[in-house]
């Protein structure tokens, strides 16, 4: 145990690293993608309520991913202690947010004539998943280590060290 300051790694948590390792940038493009395609299958096959719904489901999904990814890495960065804490609460924040959408638009009445409830949670459950995949894909990826090794003495040599080990 020493008293200094751990230096941070590149790309360990900050959004800039976040953005580095394609964590915020890869997610919302292909979510994006899946997203247009469902608007446009959506539009062809139930008309234009059907495209309303997707496209509704399509921002929220993406929305509230993103800002919940934006949040986790910025605690992250900032108190990585607190990460698991925060993603916890951020997703239970989602859901409620969600929940919250939905039984607005079931109380307004759009659900149903305007917005086909099919295609706008069709369209949240796809690209949840999609996005959910590109992360964790993205995350296997990554050669972040998880601890730091020793520094080696100023006039000591690698071999010296694995000398000393044996």
């Amino acid at each position: 145990m020493t008293t200094e300051t751990p230096s941070p790694r590149p790309g360990s948590g900050s959004a800039r690293g976040a953005f580095r390792t394609g964590l915020l940038s890869v997610p919302p493009l292909v979510t994006a993608a899946i997203g247009l395609a469902l608007v446009l299958i959506a539009a062809l096959v139930t008309g234009e309520a059907g495209a309303a719904g997707a496209s509704i489901g399509w921002v929220l999904a993406t929305s509230a991913l993103f800002v919940g990814t934006v949040t986790v890495h910025g605690v992250t960065r900032a108190a990585p202690a607190a990460s698991l804490l925060v993603a916890l609460l951020t997703y239970v924040l989602t859901v409620l947010g969600l929940a919250l959408v939905f039984v607005a638009l079931t109380r307004s009445g759009v659900i149903g004539d305007t917005v086909d409830a099919g295609w706008l949670g069709g369209t949240v459950i796809a690209c949840t998943v999609v996005w959910v995949t590109v992360a964790v894909a993205l995350a296997l990826r990554l050669r972040q280590p998880i601890y730091d090794l020793p520094s080696a003495p100023s006039g000591a040599s690698v071999a010296d060290e694995e000398a000393n080990v044996r």
